[in-house]
This record gives structure tokens, C-alpha cells and sequence, in this order.
């Protein structure tokens, strides 16, 4: 990934990305978007359900965006610790956390793979990453490695009509985007230490929940 590049796009973007969750746009806009991208509430109502009990929980946010993901486990009780990229998108994300109020959040601007982490998490989520990701392993490694429960993730899903469309709107945008069959999934969880524990087709997505698998150490 060339992060300057991808922090550069979702700085532009981040103020309209953010309006697919509020609808704060024109009529037309906002019924476009809950015809054609309501599996991304959906994806994140998956992500709550897999990390359910929320409360007392810590949870790692991957690519957090504005942090809705975040700001809905923190009112749920957990405490949340969002990374992403884009400064834009967190400055959006911390305006939201003060407005409501919300003690159970914190954002960490940054290139995921290069944060030195210190601590473990109850479970780790990456809602929209993948899709941008040339070389996924490592960032799919790390997430294994930090979180003591599930990493739940979605993936878009590849040879759909809206997969067709995206990739050659994005690419004229200069944006490559990467699309996913469930043996892909299957296959990047082996490469990368961990089992494929759930894998549901949602609108145009898979949403998924990984595990890491027991060391021999842990197996004996």
C-alpha cells in the first residue's frame, strides 16, 4: 500500500464518506446510497454482533474512519482504540466522540503496520480495509497476533455486478480496489497463521470472523 497516497484520497474523502451513515445529502445521493451501500450498515451491525458482550471489552478499530464502529462499541461499554491513515477522518471521529459525550474512545492517527502496540486486545475489526490492500498478509498477521478473541473483517466481493462497476470507477480515480472469493479468504487466513471461523455474504461483501490458530505449544 502506498500509504501517502492512500492518507492523501481519504483526507478528500472523508467528509462525504462520512455522509453515508448520516445521510446528510441530497435526497437522490442519500437513496442511492441505502439502495446500494446499506450492506455497509450492515457489515457493521456484524461486526457488534461478533464482539458482543461489548462491555468491558478492548477492542482495536483498524482503518476506523470516522469511527462509527467505535463510537457505537463505546456506548455499548467497551473502550475502543481506533487507528486510521487519514487525520481528516479522525478529526471527524474525535468531533463526534465530544459530542456525545463519549469517554470510551480513543484515535490513533497512523500507519497501522508500523505502530508498536503494547498491549493485546479482547478482539480486532477492519471494516473496509481490505478492499485496498495489494499484499493483505501482514496487515491480516498483525491483527491475529494482537487480538486474544476474534478479528472480524469484511471483504468486497469479487465477479458481482458492483464489483465490475467499482473497480472501473475507482481505477479511473486512480484508486486500485481488490475484490475477494470465500477460497481467497480461506486461503489468506492459512498464509497468515489463522482459521476461518465464519464466513456470511452480506449485500455485496463477505464479512468474516477469524481466529488465530493454537501454536503447537498451545495445542499440546
Amino acid at each position: 500500500m502506498d500509504t501517502e497516497k492512500e492518507r492523501r484520497w481519504w483526507n478528500e474523502k472523508a467528509a462525504s464518506f462520512d455522509t453515508i451513515y448520516t445521510g446528510e445529502k441530497n435526497p437522490l445521493s442519500a437513496l442511492m446510497d441505502r439502495v446500494l451501500r446499506w450492506d455497509m450498515g450492515a457489515r457493521m451491525r456484524f461486526a457488534l454482533e461478533k464482539t458482543a458482550p461489548a462491555l468491558g471489552r478492548r477492542i482495536l478499530d483498524v482503518a476506523c474512519g470516522t469511527g462509527r464502529f467505535s463510537h457505537s462499541c463505546a456506548e455499548r461499554g467497551a473502550w475502543t482504540l481506533g487507528v486510521d491513515l487519514s487525520e481528516k477522518m479522525l478529526e471527524i471521529a474525535a468531533s463526534i466522540t465530544q459530542e456525545r459525550g463519549l469517554s470510551g474512545c480513543e484515535f490513533l492517527h497512523g500507519d497501522f503496520l508500523k505502530i508498536p502496540f503494547d498491549e493485546q486486545f479482547d478482539a480486532v475489526v477492519a471494516l473496509g480495509l481490505f478492499d485496498y490492500l495489494h499484499t493483505p498478509e501482514p496487515y491480516l498477521r498483525k491483527m491475529l497476533a494482537l487480538s486474544n478473541g476474534p478479528v472480524v473483517a469484511s471483504f468486497p466481493r469479487k465477479n458481482t455486478v458492483r464489483s465490475l462497476v467499482r473497480t472501473v470507477r475507482l481505477r479511473l480515480l486512480g484508486q486500485p480496489v481488490f475484490f475477494y472469493t470465500d477460497d481467497d479468504i480461506r486461503s489468506l487466513a492459512a498464509r497468515c497463521g489463522g482459521n476461518t471461523e465464519e464466513i456470511r455474504i452480506i449485500g455485496q461483501l463477505f464479512c468474516v470472523v477469524f481466529t488465530r490458530s493454537p501454536s503447537p505449544e498451545r495445542a499440546l
